[in-house]
């Protein structure tokens, strides 16, 4: 049996999308700017936010502002700004039982578990607070290491902070930043949860797949993750 565990968060261990899911306003539309540019700008930033060292949310929505050559309303930035941040935690506070239970299994089994999420700082905020950090030993987070999947580094890394080699580790997660790729080169055993993109939305689960995801052993299921692991053991 595989020594440890390494979970993606976002679209694994919780979801952010939800098949009632609707927005009154878009945020670009209540910045002012279009949708497009608006797009094109967050995107721009991703990968400096996840890493540390891009701007907060609100510093973020400023300059997409400016970029546009619209006034930028401190009123509006604050409150997506506030509105975002709830949205982030939510999902994390509060974790569907199946997944609750999958961990408390897998820890039964005496497996290790950690997580390895790409993720800006404000992002994240509400992990400590999370039932889910109760039962995941230990939380890598790319804006504290400054390396971010598909990189083989943050999965070594993830692995070492455990006290496991990657080759008696199992990497799970949705497939997306070709994370699945990115473990299998570090030398994990790479499985593919679609248990929420399943759900919801059908372009997410497209993405993934474009990134080659489907290429890994699938996962439907929180549970099939326990039985795949005790039949290793047999």
């Amino acid at each position: 049996m595989p020594q440890a565990v390494v979970f993606d968060l976002f679209e694994t261990l919780v979801t952010e999308y939800d098949p009632n899911w609707t927005h009154a306003q878009s945020i670009p539309s209540q910045l002012a700017v279009p949708d497009t540019l608006f797009t094109t700008a967050w995107a721009a930033m991703r990968r400096r936010r996840m890493l540390g060292q891009g701007p907060d949310t609100a510093t973020a929505l400023r300059m997409i502002c400016d970029s546009a050559g619209v006034q930028a309303d401190a009123a509006v930035i604050d409150r997506l700004t506030i509105h975002r941040k709830k949205a982030k935690a939510e999902p994390i506070m509060r974790p569907e039982p199946a997944i609750l239970n999958m961990l408390d299994e897998l820890l039964d089994l005496g497996i290790k578990l950690a997580l390895l999420s790409n993720a800006a700082p404000d992002e994240v905020e509400a992990w400590q607070e999370s039932p889910l950090a109760q039962r995941v030993g230990c939380a890598t987070f790319s804006f504290q290491v400054q390396l971010a999947k598909p990189d083989p580094m943050a999965f070594c890394l993830a692995c070492e902070r455990l006290g496991v080699d990657p080759g008696r580790s199992v990497f799970v997660g949705d497939g997306g930043d070709s994370e699945l790729s990115g473990a299998s080169e570090a030398g994990m055993e790479p499985c593919w949860a679609t248990w929420f993109l399943d759900r919801w939305p059908s372009w997410k689960l497209q993405a993934v797949q474009a990134q080659g995801a489907e290429n890994f052993p699938r996962l439907k299921m929180p549970n099939e993750l326990v039985e795949r692991l005790r039949l290793a053991d047999r």
